[in-house]
């Protein structure tokens, strides 16, 4: 072996002209183009999943694939670190599929503790996100349909109101006439909110069709823009 400093040749790994500890550098250890490949693969699905549910069985099969093939690399810190920010988006958008089934099934719970009433059948027959008024107003929607029996105790219940035409807060939301529950979240009461400034509410109506009674709920997030 030959020394860096003095030139001259020996052998082991210390030079005894200079005493100059000097080890053979060992060549760097690159991550395969195919490891690297699958990884940013599922990375992307992960991201288009966000928006497509579809994807997310491709990408969770594509992130199973590249974690079998990092494991056999030598240098995986990249694949690693590509592979951990996959899995927290897969998480995201695990959560943003099952929520709605979730709150379609089990919101029940909140609404009825919030407003202090008693829903039939527990799963809501329709549940969605709105946005409306150039998003200023976000609700989510919940629709139950009632028995007559259901329908009147509701209708007894102490912080039922009448419907007005003026009522901003119901309007924002609804083009339903019918007697309402409302509870106003900022002030933890059951209170009509503020009409200028943010606000967040709960509001529950009943609908009779002559042939069908409804329950509709809507839990509002009126956001003023400038304040």
């Amino acid at each position: 072996m030959k020394c860096p400093d003095c030139n001259r040749e020996y052998n082991g790994n210390c030079c005894p002209y200079c005493n100059d500890d000097y080890q053979k550098p060992k060549p760097k250890v690159v991550v395969s183009k195919s490891s690297l490949l699958m990884s940013i693969v599922s990375l992307v699905l992960a991201f288009i999943s966000m928006s497509s549910p579809v994807f997310l069985i491709l990408s969770i099969i594509s992130l199973v694939i590249s974690i079998v093939m990092a494991r056999l690399e030598k240098n995986k810190g990249k694949l690693v670190f590509i592979n951990l920010i996959t899995i927290v988006i897969l998480v995201i958008s695990l959560l943003s599929f099952f929520t709605p089934y979730y709150e379609k099934n089990f919101g029940y719970k909140n609404i009825e503790k919030t407003l202090m009433v008693d829903l039939p059948n527990k799963k809501a027959d329709e549940y969605r996100y709105e946005n409306k008024h150039d998003s200023s107003v976000k609700y989510i929607y919940y629709k139950y349909e009632l028995s007559e029996e259901e329908y009147q105790k509701i209708l007894e219940n102490d912080n039922i109101n009448e419907y007005d035409d003026n009522m901003w807060f119901i309007n924002n939301v609804s083009d339903i006439t019918g007697n309402y529950i409302i509870y106003n979240k900022m002030k933890k009461s059951f209170t009509t909110p503020e009409k200028l400034g943010n606000c967040r509410y709960m509001l529950l109506q009943i609908e009779n069709t002559g042939t069908n009674y409804y329950a509709y709920v809507y839990d509002v997030a009126v956001i003023r823009k400038g304040n």
